[in-house]
């Protein structure tokens, strides 16, 4: 079963409890029935439907309590099953079929010698992207809060990648406008598998580089490796216009 009535049957507050007793930061966002979002206000963009959280300071209020979550799904058995990634103590990443995620995610991981290893995934909306149905990818990974990351890799060329860490994804059994439930990868589920530790190469190239550091602090050998230089003297790396890019 893969399209909305996956989420009914109470299975939503059952899933948002049972991600809280793990100990991650649960916040319920406005859900979709009947093809509507539940806050009852238009969305100029489908994308945005039952997305939205409903706490307006989420990122504080945003709960491991499973009494509290419990609370919030007595109040709206319908709402979308948000995860706040920093607090909980990860990272995911986000592949969008849309904007050329996949294709972008094969050069990422080229980028970073395969360095990812098999952890939790879900795959999240659908997509008709040249006639066929796509859907996209949540991948996660342990990571300190205290890292601070890039939201995503645009600058690096590589569009269709956003690194979800100061801010929160849905998780199963939420729904997505495209009629579809955001659903775990079979053998990939929290529940089958031990999140994996987001290796050293994979925050290398996603912190964020300050001015002061780029230009002295740090060990770059593992930046620059790899990186070709042209005549002109201008690296020829995606990464790292991503570092210099961001730290102006």
């Amino acid at each position: 079963m893969s399209d909305w009535e996956e989420a009914e049957g109470g299975r939503l507050a059952e899933g948002a409890v049972w991600y809280a007793t793990q100990g991650w930061k649960i916040l319920p966002c406005y859900g979709i029935v009947g093809g509507k979002c539940t806050c009852n206000e238009p969305h100029s963009e489908p994308k945005d439907m039952g997305k939205h959280p409903k706490l307006p300071k989420w990122n504080t209020d945003a709960s491991s309590d499973p009494d509290q979550v419990r609370i919030w799904w007595e109040e709206d058995p319908n709402a979308n099953i948000g995860v706040y990634c920093k607090g909980s103590g990860f990272l995911v990443i986000d592949v969008d079929p849309r904007s050329g995620g996949p294709a972008a995610f094969e050069k990422f991981e080229e980028l970073i010698d395969g360095a990812l290893p098999p952890t939790v995934e879900a795959i999240t909306g659908s997509y008709n992207i040249n006639g066929n149905l796509v859907r996209g990818r949540h991948l996660y990974y342990k990571c300190d809060p205290d890292e601070q990351l890039l939201g995503n890799l645009n600058k690096a060329g590589l569009k269709g990648i956003d690194i979800k860490h100061n801010g929160y994804v849905l998780v199963n059994p939420s729904r997505h406008f495209s009629g579809e439930c955001y659903q775990w990868v079979p053998g990939k589920a929290p529940y089958e598998i031990e999140m994996a530790e987001a290796p050293e190469e994979l925050l290398n190239a996603l912190r964020k580089r300050s001015r002061k550091s780029a230009v002295g602090e740090g060990d770059w050998t593992s930046i620059f490796d790899g990186v070709e230089f042209s005549d002109l003297g201008f690296i020829n790396h995606p990464l790292i216009v991503v570092f210099f890019a961001d730290a102006s």
